[in-house]
This record gives structure tokens, C-alpha cells and sequence, in this order.
């Protein structure tokens, strides 16, 4: 399980992973080192940087926005910030006191009710501008943020599948939940 580094203001720090970045020198994806942090809703910064995914991203995906929505609720104290937490994954390596919206790639809510059930992804949005590119410039961005939420939790993790994201929670070891419904879930292996 991983251990949370934490800053006493703005976004934490929780660890440094790895997505795969286009070097054009090379013509191939190399390993790109990008740091994967919580969010803190009751910082201007944060807020602000979040707005500004929002005005953004938006065009292409209302996810964003629906996170940004989550993050002004927990601020004002309508929603538990021990209940719903929002992840990042950051091109910035520092700094996280002020996180820089421009170097976000993904960004994503979680809700945590209690140490026995499934945790449940709410929402989970790329960076557009890698997602709908026909020559994106990262790959695995989502693959490593579940990988992320994965190892912080450690328990089954449940969500409910946009119909375009089927195919790419399955291949990252989701199962499907319900007959009627695109609920999915994922189970950690059990060690033996």
C-alpha cells in the first residue's frame, strides 16, 4: 500500500509513477516520470486550478467539471473530504503548494464510505487534448491512475462505465458488475 507524503498546504504528494511520452527525436514512447497527488479542496490554488481544467477540458468532456463541482462542495462543507477525494496525475514534479493546471493529465473522484466496501471511482478524465488527439503525445495516463488508486486502496474498486470506456476498464482488469447496467468492478488478488 502506498504511503501518502503529505505538504501541510495545496495538493499532496503521494508518488512519483510512470506513463510513456512521444520523443520525437526517437520516433518511439519513452518513460516519463509524473507525480500522482491528492488534491486539497479547501485551497485556493487547488480550487483555481481545477476551475481552470474546467474552462478547458470542458469543450470535450464534463467530467472535469463535475469534479471541479465535487471539490466546491467539499470546500463549502456539503460533502466529507474523508468521503470523497480527488487524484491528479501532474507533469509537475515540486511546487505542489501551487499545482499548475497546465500540467495536469488526468484528474479523478473517489468515494470512500468505509474500510470494508468497495471503493468507488466517480470519475476519471484524461486530459482531452490526449484523448482525442489522432497523434497523442502520452499513453497509459489512465492506466496509471487506476494502477495509482489501486496500490492507495488496496481493496475492490467499483465504478460505473461510460460506454466508450469499456473497452479500456476491462483491459485494465475490470469485470463486469451487472447484466442491466455498465457497473463494473475490480478485485485485488489475493495472496496466498
Amino acid at each position: 500500500m502506498l504511503k501518502c507524503h503529505n505538504i501541510n498546504f495545496g495538493a499532496k504528494f503521494i508518488t512519483q509513477t510512470n506513463i510513456k511520452k512521444f520523443d520525437n527525436e526517437k520516433k518511439t514512447f519513452s518513460p516519463e516520470i509524473i507525480s500522482f497527488v491528492e488534491i486539497e479542496p479547501n485551497e485556493r490554488n487547488d480550487l483555481k486550478a481545477l476551475a481552470n481544467i474546467t474552462k478547458f477540458w470542458a469543450d470535450k468532456d464534463s467530467y472535469a467539471s463535475t469534479i471541479a463541482l465535487t471539490a466546491i462542495s467539499i470546500a463549502a462543507g456539503y460533502t466529507s473530504k474523508n468521503t470523497h477525494k480527488i487524484f491528479a496525475l501532474t507533469k509537475q514534479n515540486n511546487n505542489f503548494d501551487k499545482i499548475n493546471d497546465r500540467d495536469i493529465l488526468c484528474i479523478g473522484e473517489v468515494e470512500v464510505t468505509d474500510n470494508i466496501s468497495p471503493i468507488r471511482l466517480n470519475y476519471l478524465q484524461v486530459h482531452p487534448k490526449n484523448v482525442y488527439s489522432t497523434a497523442p503525445l502520452y499513453k497509459y495516463i489512465g492506466t496509471s491512475f487506476l494502477n495509482m488508486i489501486k496500490q492507495l486502496y488496496n481493496t475492490s474498486i467499483i465504478l460505473d462505465a461510460d460506454s466508450s470506456a469499456v473497452k479500456f476498464y476491462e483491459k485494465n482488469g475490470f469485470k463486469r458488475f451487472s447484466l442491466d447496467k455498465l457497473i463494473y468492478i475490480w478485485r485485488p488478488k489475493i495472496k496466498m
